[in-house]
């Protein structure tokens, strides 16, 4: 019982340092935001883009660098992830989806969405 009681005191005082920021922050982790989506079908897409904003109203910004590929024009339902790494522990994230057509042309494909909040983790 004693070793229990102080294995539980060891974790809530390293979660406190952590939380101070008294910690390297190399051994505090949140578990990422996976993003997923299915099509049913596609026709003439180039690809998608995420968006995340801190709040429903926005602002939003472009998350992945280059178009997740899309499946061109296909009968057959594609799905699709995008993991978002850069996520704080704690905070409330909102997402949506934008289809990209091989003409350039943009279309949201997912309404406006919140994330749960992640809790910081020790590894």
């Amino acid at each position: 019982m004693n070793k229990v009681i102080a294995i539980l005191f060891s974790l809530a005082a390293l979660l406190l340092l952590a939380v101070a920021g008294l910690l390297p922050w190399d051994i505090v982790g949140v578990s990422p935001n996976t993003i997923r989506w299915v099509t049913q079908s596609e026709e003439d897409v180039f690809g998608y883009d995420v968006y995340r904003g801190a709040s429903e109203a926005g602002p939003f910004q472009r998350l992945n660098e280059q178009a997740i590929p899309g499946g061109g024009t296909t009968d057959l339902p594609q799905r699709y992830a995008y993991t978002d790494d850069t996520i704080e522990s704690g905070k409330v994230y909102w997402y949506y989806i934008e289809e990209v057509a091989l003409s350039g042309e943009r279309s949201r494909l997912t309404p406006i969405y919140a994330s749960r909040p992640k809790a910081a983790y020790f590894w």
